[in-house]
């Protein structure tokens, strides 16, 4: 299958096993601290997210991700990867610990 969506690059050459989509859908975290992501990329395996308050590596989120397209939302733990400092906040990278395969559809849907 062949993606045709553009993919960020934050450091030097690309070391995503799937591609990034624009992320016009709501995350809210779960576990541990209840608060709300802005996305910024969303792929299989991870989103990106602006957040107000960043975690250190590996620490576990659990969060709900809501398409917003009708769909019922869905949670799943993710593993912090990195958090940098912006312009606009700081953003933090999360790795699903299981691939969201099911995000298949939504992803042909806003390609």
């Amino acid at each position: 299958m062949q993606h045709n969506a553009t993919v960020t690059q934050y450091h030097g050459p690309e070391r995503r096993a799937h591609k990034r989509y624009p992320a016009p859908v709501n995350v809210r975290e779960m576990i541990p601290g209840k608060q709300f992501f802005k996305p910024l990329s969303l792929g299989y395996g991870g989103i990106s997210c602006l957040v107000e308050r960043g975690y250190t590596k590996d620490t576990l989120v659990v969060m709900e991700i809501d398409l917003q397209d009708g769909s019922m939302p869905f949670s799943t733990p993710a593993r912090v990867i990195r958090v940098d400092a912006s312009s606009k906040g700081s953003v933090m990278a999360l790795r699903f610990m299981i691939p969201q395969m099911q995000l298949g559809p939504y992803f042909e849907k806003i390609k």
